[in-house]
């Protein structure tokens, strides 16, 4: 999976995850969301969650 997500593509993984029944997520792999050329967000590449601050993904549990 890229390091680099656009938010279409984010939105893609969030309504797969959802299809596949939104299992449970340890958010193992985090890309950058980008957004006109900019960082905007923090995406999980399982499930599509989106953070402001990578580390938020440590005290989603």
């Amino acid at each position: 999976m890229a390091t680099h997500l656009t938010p279409e593509e984010a939105k893609a993984i969030r309504k797969r995850w959802e299809e596949n029944g939104k299992p449970e997520c340890k958010h193992t792999h985090i890309a950058r969301e980008y957004m006109y050329g900019a960082h905007s967000d923090y995406v999980c590449t399982s499930c599509g969650e989106m953070q402001f601050y990578r580390e938020a993904f440590n005290n989603t549990d």
